[in-house]
């Protein structure tokens, strides 16, 4: 199973991932998704305590809260639409710094 092979560091590739999803949501990955080693690289930094949370805002399908959740204990979230929502960029790095 690919989620035991992410968490063990083994070598999983972007289109082999990608077969989780359907064609027709597949075909957008090139053009919109992060690369598997990006995303997890972007997890371990953001969740290197055991726990921390982190929200990925407008995220799509949720590849890197699945990858995050993979190979880190930390709690990854996804969110599409944010409703009446008050934020800055400046808030935004305060909860990520």
């Amino acid at each position: 199973m690919l989620t035991k092979e992410i968490a063990l560091n083994i070598e999983v590739g972007d289109e082999e991932f990608n077969r989780i999803y359907p064609k027709s949501i597949r075909d957008l990955s090139q053009f919109q998704w992060t690369p598997l080693e990006v995303a997890k690289l972007a997890a371990k930094y953001l969740a290197e305590i055991p726990g921390k949370k982190v929200l990925d805002i407008g995220s799509g399908v949720g590849k890197f809260c699945m990858i995050g959740a993979c190979c880190t204990q930390g709690q990854f979230n996804k969110e599409q639409t944010l409703l009446n929502c008050r934020t800055n960029y400046r808030n935004l790095l305060e909860l990520v710094m």
